[in-house]
């Protein structure tokens, strides 16, 4: 079976086939399609919400411009994401892999193990972007925002979870740690990937503000 289906149904199994051979480049671009799609697809959606939230004093103008904006070179875009996503996918990689080996492990695994490990556990998060869209569009169409919103949030929620339970059952297999320390580890490893975005978004949105 393959490791990205594996990586669903039996992450322990998933990480066993990683640890023997890492591979991760067809599991990548699989993702990869799927990542081009789902920006593709959410496109129109995303930019009726943008321009829905701009204020009621907005001109026609500023609509335009606005929408013009955001239609700017969306296919190069949306190419320019994967390689984009590669990246942040092995910063935190690798900030998995020095957390894990600074911890003293029974076993030494290879970064590429982690690496792998990594790209496979990403695939849950692409399923959980797939139904939000579904959900957010269907809850856009049928005028039902609010319910829509928070089944939204639950499914992101029941996919993030997924996703670190994939890592904290795929960290034993490679460095021989104890269920609860590969948790552990893995959810720090979420937790900090997730307060750096935060922060940087932040100080995108600070600048923003200040050249405005």
């Amino acid at each position: 079976m393959p490791t990205l289906l594996l990586i669903f149904l039996h992450p322990v199994r998933a990480a066993e086939e990683l640890r023997r051979t890492p591979r991760w480049l067809g599991a990548f671009l699989v993702i990869a399609a799927g990542l081009v799609a789902l920006r593709l697809a959410s496109h129109s959606h995303l930019v009726e919400s943008t321009l829905a939230a701009v204020p009621a004093t907005a001109t026609a103008a500023h609509l335009a411009w606005a929408r013009s904006i955001l239609d700017g070179d969306l296919l190069l875009r949306s190419l320019f994401l994967p390689l984009r996503q590669v990246v942040g996918m092995g910063a935190f990689a690798f900030f998995l892999f020095l957390l894990c080996t600074a911890f003293d492990p029974p076993v030494r695994a290879r970064f590429k193990q982690v690496f792998a490990l990594e790209i496979h556990a990403e695939a849950l998060n692409l399923i959980g972007g797939c139904i939000s869209l579904v959900i957010a569009m269907a809850g856009s169409d049928s005028g039902t925002a609010g319910v829509g919103m928070f089944a939204l949030l639950t499914s992101a929620k029941i996919f993030t979870l997924w996703y670190v339970v994939a890592l904290s059952a795929g960290l034993p297999v490679l460095f021989g740690f104890s269920r609860l320390k590969a948790g552990l580890l893995a959810s720090t490893a979420w937790i900090v990937s997730v307060l750096f975005n935060l922060l940087l978004l932040e100080s995108v949105s600070a600048s923003m503000h200040l050249r405005a």
